[in-house]
């Protein structure tokens, strides 16, 4: 559970112990271990051995120190420098055999380091560097066998005969990041010496780090180590198992440590104002950046409860200050969120937290795990998944200098590591799985880090939850760029009306097929005026709810195109539909008429239907004068008020203007595209808002409606039958109707466009009716926005997106306090535009929870509609559905 990025300098060390001193009880020194006893292996160094055991071909446990030499090197006493560093430090001449299932310490008298030199003095710099980084990736990604090896590799790269690079490679059973600066100086002191010929000046250690797992094991105080033990059993109770960040990919079944990096920093000004605050606040700059880092997991992640991991040097122990070896520890900082906190006093929480941590340091996380037993998953670590690391850049040394290299192993999901330079600067580097992330999606978390600290520090008393994420850029991207969906569409006409522009264009053109019957626009609309005509006689009053329940025929959708004609609005009330539904729906809405047939009259008999119910096939419908009603509906009055499935509560009439439906099938008219080539085969009843686009759309462009029968959705067979014969050139469908379809054994067809709504379509579904040779849309739309609100061209092998808003209308992701929320970030879909309803039909108190004015706009008429449902914007600021 330890990462590369594991531990503090001396700096961070001195002011960490200020925070713990007054807490220490006085101890006893550490001695060297009886000569009569073996060594052993340190709490941390069995924890590691255990891991080891998992995958002993893994790299993720190397530990690089690469050096980078300026000047004529000395290559004998480069040698005799290192050789000096393995004699005083009898760790890295240790390796730990398997003795029966068990691990063992063995510590080899002498080792002489081999350092093999790599020539490239014959390349140029920019082939020099890239053959840098490909020694510095290949010999840190070459494993170890703890068991049989010493652990310690080191390579020469000869660039020049000024320029050197040594390449260390330990495995973390020896070696930790304080280790580093050790090593370094070490090097150093030695190197100069025995360039000089003269005595090496360092004393011998009092100590090793043998000695210290001695200590640990044997003398360190049980009750002491038992009182750190229960504080963190209580700390961290009941921790959440996984910190749930959006990833760009579903987490892998295995725990992959693929990782890549992206460099961050923070200005000298912005630097030194943090600072300040964390003054003023009582706390260090570490306690401060803690608090940001889990404020942004908390955003992110919507998590209340936050636990990062962190690393301390655990080298509280003068005897242990100059000794190489594996010390370090990680230590666990939970904190908890509300959504009403504001970050002072969340600061002022995770202060304490921070102290009460340090002060319980000498539990090592290894026997944490043992004693909390948290359920393990191959897939990610336990206790946490984000780490957070931050040291202070120490001098530089005279002759060789560190050399950083890109990182290819990611321990945790994610890792914040940070500096602060001398400069008063910030800076650091975010380390990320690879398997779960893109560079992109790490690059606007990096952004978003910073913003938060700039929201931070000019209103620290603001909520958690209201704290700015989004840079400008992003904000003008979100809210304006990708809702920039203006487009002119028809928005003086009625539905109806665009039909009627139809018919004077092509009369004799076929308009409507059902099964052995044709109908050309003259004759549809011949009959829909003799239905209006006769609405117009009983005098229903404009923007009367007409309730409408007919089998599926061309008389149906004549009706339709009638009502609308009489300017009155129709309520669907499918026949096939239970009785208490029929019922609820007649006695909601209120319906002025019942329009029906004669062999469904019996339907409604013991239901409270209006007097005056009227049958289409009744003889004074055809005997009535085909003539257009001088109606004054305009695009805002009503088309049809249409209850949803009731899923949540009872069924709600949701009341669509005309003008919605128009814009709706302007849009489709553009994309996927309809014309008068064109031929749409009808599946869905008219109780779903879908089947209005499907009726409607080829009305209103010149194409043939191709209607089916009402069992017809429910055969797969019957739909195959009717794809192959009738060749249709578009329809749509529910994807459990294109399922069946598929179960029917359907070959597929050329020329044919699916389109799939009214549920989520699944990958497999998708990629099996792709492989069908047909084009294929995904729709998406809450009847409260108008049939479908947005629409994507399904690719195969692609992930499936619910795409973009069509013309007119505005996408909004926001989080609880109705915030923009950055893209990949899941918030609920608000929609706003042209196609957002009236409401919902005669219930004021549910239309004003679900729809409200929109912040975004200046329009103060503009509304937006709370969905409830779950997405997040992709990159490409398409909608991915949750």
């Amino acid at each position: 559970m330890a990462s590369s990025n594991e531990s503090f300098s001396k700096f961070n060390q001195e002011n960490r112990q200020k925070l713990t001193d007054k807490f220490q009880q006085p101890r006893d020194p550490i001695h060297s271990r009886p000569d009569s006893e073996k060594p052993v292996l340190s709490f941390a160094q069995q924890y590691m051995w255990l891991q080891y055991q998992t995958d002993p071909t893994s790299p993720a446990y190397n530990r690089p120190c690469n050096l980078r030499f300026r000047g004529e090197l000395q290559l004998e006493a480069l040698q005799d420098a290192l050789n000096e560093i393995v004699r005083r430090h009898e760790v890295l001449r240790s390796r730990f055999p398997d003795r029966e299932g068990e691990p063992s310490v063995e510590i080899l008298p002498r080792l002489t380091l081999k350092l093999e030199t790599i020539n490239l003095k014959e390349f140029d710099a920019a082939e020099s560097e890239g053959l840098i980084q490909k020694w510095v990736r290949k010999i840190v990604q070459e494993p170890f066998d703890i068991t049989r090896e010493t652990l310690v590799r080191a390579k020469l790269l000869h660039l020049s005969d000024d320029e050197h690079i040594l390449l260390l490679t330990f495995h973390h059973m020896v070696f930790d990041d304080w280790s580093q600066e050790i090593f370094r100086d070490e090097l150093e002191t030695l190197y100069e010496a025995f360039q000089k010929g003269a005595v090496p000046p360092l004393v011998d250690l009092p100590i090793q780090y043998a000695d210290f797992a001695y200590w640990q094991r044997h003398e360190l105080k049980n009750d002491h180590r038992q009182a750190q033990l229960k504080y963190w059993c209580q700390q961290l109770a009941n921790v959440p198992v996984l910190l749930e960040l959006p990833t760009d990919r579903p987490r892998p079944l295995v725990k992959s440590d693929a990782g890549g990096k992206v460099q961050w920093s923070l200005d000298a000004d912005l630097a030194r104002r943090l600072k300040a605050f964390s003054e003023e606040q009582g706390c260090t700059l570490f306690m401060t950046l803690m608090a940001i880092f889990q404020v942004l997991l908390f955003r992110y992640s919507g998590q209340t409860d936050i636990t990062v991991g962190t690393p301390i040097a655990n080298r509280n122990r003068p005897e242990v200050q100059e000794m190489l070896g594996y010390f370090s520890n990680t230590l666990v900082i939970r904190g908890q969120i509300t959504q009403a906190a504001i970050f002072k006093d969340f600061l002022q929480q995770i202060k304490q937290t921070v102290i009460d941590a340090y002060h319980h340091q000498d539990v090592s996380f290894g026997q944490l795990l043992q004693s909390l037993k948290p359920e393990r998953n191959l897939s990610f670590t336990p206790i946490f998944q984000a780490f957070f690391v931050l040291q202070r850049k120490t001098p530089a040394a005279r002759n060789w200098h560190s050399l950083e290299s890109s990182s290819d192993f990611a321990a945790f999901d994610i890792t914040l590591h940070l500096h602060e330079d001398e400069d008063d600067q910030i800076t650091g580097h975010w380390i990320y799985s690879t398997a779960l992330f893109d560079p992109v999606t790490i690059e606007r978390m990096s952004g978003h880090f910073r913003r938060l600290i700039q929201g931070i520090l000019a209103t620290p008393t603001q909520a958690i939850s209201t704290l700015p994420l989004l840079t400008d850029v992003e904000r003008q991207q979100l809210l304006i760029e990708w809702n920039d969906t203006a487009v002119d569409y028809p928005k003086d006409k009625c539905i109806h009306e665009l039909f009627e522009e139809q018919v004077s264009k092509t009369p004799d053109a076929i308009a409507l097929r059902f099964e052995k019957q044709s109908l050309t626009y003259r004759e549809l609309n011949h009959r829909a005026d003799q239905i209006s005509h006769y609405l117009h006689s009983l005098k229903v009053a404009q923007e009367s709810l007409i309730g409408i329940s007919l089998r599926r025929s061309p008389d149906l959708v004549a009706a339709l195109l009638g009502i609308f004609k009489a300017g009155c609005t129709y309520v669907p009330l499918d026949p096939t539909y239970p009785t208490e539904r029929l019922k609820y729906v007649i006695q909601d809405s209120k319906i002025a008429l019942l329009l029906t047939q004669e062999e469904l009259r019996p339907l409604f008999k013991e239901m409270s239907v209006p007097q005056s119910t009227l049958n289409i096939d009744c003889s004074e419908i055809s005997k009535t004068e085909s003539l257009s009603v001088d109606s004054t509906i305009k695009p805002d009055n009503l088309a049809y008020v249409i209850y949803t499935s009731g899923s949540t509560g009872n069924p709600k009439g949701v009341a669509v203007p005309h003008r919605g439906v128009v814009n709706y099938l302007s849009s489709m008219s553009q994309s996927p595209g309809f014309g008068s080539d064109d031929t749409f085969l009808a599946l869905t009843s008219l109780s779903f808002d879908i089947a209005v686009g499907e009726l409607f759309l080829p009305l209103v462009t010149g194409g043939v409606l191709l209607l089916a029968r009402e069992d017809t959705v429910r055969d797969g067979l019957e739909i195959a039958r009717i794809l192959d014969s009738e060749q249709p050139s578009y329809a749509q469908a529910t994807p459990s109707t294109w399922q069946l379809l598929l179960h029917a054994g359907w070959g597929g067809a050329q020329n044919l466009t699916l389109v799939s709504g009214g549920e989520p379509l699944s990958s497999s579904l998708a990629d099996a009716l792709l492989a069908k040779n047909v084009r294929l849309w995904n729709f998406y739309g809450p009847t409260e926005a108008t049939i479908f609100s947005s629409f994507y061209r399904v690719q195969p092998q692609k992930p499936i997106s619910i795409g973009n808003p069509i013309q007119n209308l505005q996408y909004y992701v926001l989080d609880e306090e109705q915030q923009p929320v950055p893209v990949g970030i899941p918030g609920e879909l608000y929609i706003g535009g042209v196609g957002v309803t009236r409401g919902y039909w005669q219930r004021p108190e549910l239309t004003t929870a679900r729809f409200t004015a929109n912040p975004f706009l200046d329009n103060p008429d503009s509304r937006i509609y709370r969905t409830g449902d779950r997405v997040r914007f992709l990159p490409d600021g398409s909608l991915q559905y949750l």
